[in-house]
């Protein structure tokens, strides 16, 4: 059984848990840019409490209880969709970061919002059509737009 099979079961019995598989990518600790323009990693954003408010959610039950079950693993998820991002300077539709980091749209599409609200990505106007064929949004991680500024 596979860790997103076990979330799932978990979840499925009421227990309120859910377990994450580990990400492709390892957290991150500093931003480092090297002279071949290889993707920078990311930088102190995802501790300190720079997300201190943890996952959003409605004000409706189930929404506050999916909130609180993703609290636990959100920094590390947030983590994954900047990283993915950071490599891939042209930018990628939550779809394209979903299939390339091997999570569930489910699992990384709200991240986006929350790593928005940080300005930590932005939209880049762009648009691309996703799995079921409709535009979506190409997002790009900000630090990029910064090192390029300053490059």
């Amino acid at each position: 059984m596979t860790n997103k099979e076990r979330a799932t079961a978990q979840n499925a019995k009421g227990t309120g848990t859910a377990t994450v598989p580990a990400p492709m990518y390892e957290t991150p600790t500093s931003v480092t840019a090297s002279s071949n323009r290889s993707a920078p990693t990311v930088q102190s954003a995802f501790a300190g409490g720079e997300y201190d408010n943890g996952p959003g959610h409605y004000a409706v039950d189930t929404s506050a209880e999916a909130a609180a079950a993703i609290a636990p693993v959100a920094m590390q998820l947030r983590a994954v969709v900047h990283k993915v991002l950071c490599l891939h300077p042209d930018g990628l539709t939550v779809d394209e970061t979903c299939a390339i980091a091997g999570y569930a749209r489910y699992s990384l599409q709200p991240r986006f919002t929350e790593l928005l609200r940080k300005s930590v990505i932005r939209d880049t106007g762009a648009r691309r059509r996703n799995v079921s064929g409709r535009r979506a949004i190409v997002w790009r991680a900000t630090v990029l737009d910064r090192m390029e500024g300053e490059a």
